[in-house]
C-alpha cells in the first residue's frame, strides 16, 4: 500500500485510530480508499502536522512554573508559590489557558508550545545507574517515572535539581555534557516532581505514546 496506514498515522499523531477515520471522514486530512484501507500520503500527513501546531507564543519562565501549578492543582495539590505570586489577571489568563487545556483534543502540544521556558534543561553522560543517580538527594525522578501516567522507565533518567544544586551536582557525579546522554537534567528554582511536573516533561519528549498518555491523564480531570 501506498502512503501510510490509519495505524501509522494515529501513532504519528498521538491520537487513536478512531480519530483519525473521523479526521478522514471530516476531510480535514485528505486519504485515499484503496479497499478496506485508507493510505495517507506523507506529505498530506506533514501538512496537517503543521496546520495543527498552536500558534501561540512560548508563556515566560515565570508564567510557565505558575501554570504547571495550575495544573498540580486540577490533579488536587495545594497552590504553590509560582501561583501564589501572581497578580490576579495573571491568574485570571492562566485558568483561561487550564480550560483550554483541558479542552484540547492534542494537550501536549499545547503544553509543548506554551511551557519551554519553565526550566533550563541539559544532556548529560552517567556512568552508573538509575538508584545511583537518585541516591543523591538534591536529585528527584521526573518524567516518565510518574506511575500515574503508566509509561515504564526507559533507559533516559529525567531528574529535576534546584538551580543551587545544579553544578554541584554535575561536578560531584561526574556528568558530561553530551547530545546523546542518557541523563536529561531540568533545573528550576525549587524543584517540582508531582504529576503536573512529569505530565509536562512527557509532553516535552513528543511522540505517539507519551501524547496519548498525556491525553489519558487530562481526560480523568475531565471526568471529575
Amino acid at each position: 500500500m501506498v502512503g501510510l496506514s490509519v495505524a501509522e498515522a494515529a501513532e504519528r499523531l498521538g491520537v487513536s485510530r478512531q480519530r483519525v477515520v473521523q479526521l478522514i471522514g471530516d476531510g480535514r486530512l485528505h486519504a485515499v480508499r484503496l479497499g478496506r484501507s485508507w493510505a495517507i500520503a506523507e506529505g498530506e500527513l506533514a501538512s496537517f502536522e503543521v496546520a495543527r501546531r498552536p500558534s501561540v507564543r512560548p508563556m515566560s519562565a515565570r508564567m510557565a512554573r505558575a501554570m504547571v501549578d495550575l495544573i498540580g492543582q486540577g490533579f488536587g495539590e495545594p497552590a504553590g508559590v509560582s501561583w501564589q505570586g501572581l497578580q490576579d489577571r495573571e491568574r485570571s489568563r492562566l485558568r483561561r489557558r487550564w480550560e483550554q487545556l483541558r479542552a484540547s483534543e492534542e494537550p501536549a502540544s499545547l503544553l509543548r508550545a506554551w511551557l519551554p521556558r519553565r526550566c533550563d534543561v541539559g544532556r548529560f553522560s552517567f556512568q552508573g545507574d538509575a538508584a545511583e543517580l537518585f541516591a543523591d538527594s538534591r536529585l528527584s525522578p521526573g518524567g516518565a517515572a510518574h506511575p500515574a501516567l503508566g509509561l515504564a522507565g526507559g533507559a533516559l533518567l529525567e531528574p529535576h535539581v534546584a538551580e543551587s544544586d545544579r553544578e554541584g551536582v554535575i561536578w560531584d557525579l561526574l556528568l558530561v555534557a553530551v547530545p546523546d546522554g542518557n541523563v536529561l537534567l531540568r533545573s528550576e528554582p525549587v524543584v517540582r516532581v508531582d504529576l503536573a511536573a512529569c505530565l509536562v516533561d512527557v509532553a516535552d519528549a513528543g511522540g505517539g505514546r507519551n501524547d496519548r498518555a498525556v491525553a489519558e491523564c487530562l481526560s480523568e480531570v475531565r471526568r471529575r
